[in-house]
């Protein structure tokens, strides 16, 4: 739906300016004045624009959010920040269908991009946001609840599935990702339970050998949670 145009709404331009309409014209155009995206005083110009160009997107409205709720804000990060707008839309999307609070001010790109741009020299491909590790999966998603880590960490420590930790072979079980964990692909278990619990076992084994081998680039408090990090397998 596009945003009604009215004297005072702001827009923000592509160049990542601040436009705020400041004269309406009967024939469809308005005069926006500009300004610079980290001064609300540092007048830039004014320019005359078709109304229709704010609506449709080559201004991004300010304050018009997104289906997740969240929304540009006033300042130097917007959609051509490519890495650090999706780790901000993806963090959005997670609360959203995870049903999770976030911290108010993250709503807005400018503040998560600053957060995130703190973790500067961690902001490439292997590396991933993680939501869980530090307080558990219920708390409210914020700069102390959030941190980053290595991507064969992350991809170590989610919610494990029953049905991909155990493999029932005849009267008994073997663990379905047994070689990546160190175990001899056959070796057999009288019950699922014995398998899960060998699977738990080797998996947190692996994720403190990881936060060794990481532990000069990782936060303190990131590595001790790491050390003491209990394998979940979800037995639904």
């Amino acid at each position: 739906m596009s945003k009604k145009v009215t004297i005072g709404s702001e827009f923000e331009a592509n160049n990542g300016s601040i436009a705020k309409v400041v004269t309406l014209f009967s024939k469809g155009r308005a005069i926006v004045r500009t300004y610079h995206p980290l001064s609300a005083n540092d007048f830039l110009y004014d320019r005359e624009i078709c109304v229709g160009n704010l609506q449709s997107g080559h201004f991004r409205s300010v304050d018009s959010p997104n289906k997740f709720g969240g929304y540009i804000g006033c300042g130097v990060y917007n959609t051509s920040h490519q890495r650090i707008y999706d780790a901000w839309y993806n963090t959005l999307r997670h609360t959203f269908n995870s049903g999770r609070k976030i911290q108010d001010d993250w709503y807005n790109l400018q503040h998560f991009a600053a957060w995130y741009v703190s973790h500067l020299e961690h902001m490439n491909d292997s590396w991933m946001l993680n939501y869980s590790l530090l307080f558990g999966s219920d708390c409210e998603v914020s700069a102390e609840t959030v941190c980053l880590l290595p991507r064969e960490i992350a991809n170590g420590i989610f919610v494990n599935k029953r049905s991909r930790v155990s493999v029932k072979v005849g009267k008994s079980y073997q663990i379905s990702d047994a070689v990546n964990l160190g175990l001899v692909k056959d070796v057999l278990f009288v019950s699922e339970i014995a398998a899960i619990s060998m699977y738990c076992r080797l998996k947190e084994d692996k994720v403190k050998q990881l936060a060794e081998q990481y532990k000069q680039k990782l936060p303190e408090h990131v590595y001790q949670a790491l050390k003491v990090w209990n394998c979940i397998v979800d037995m639904s």
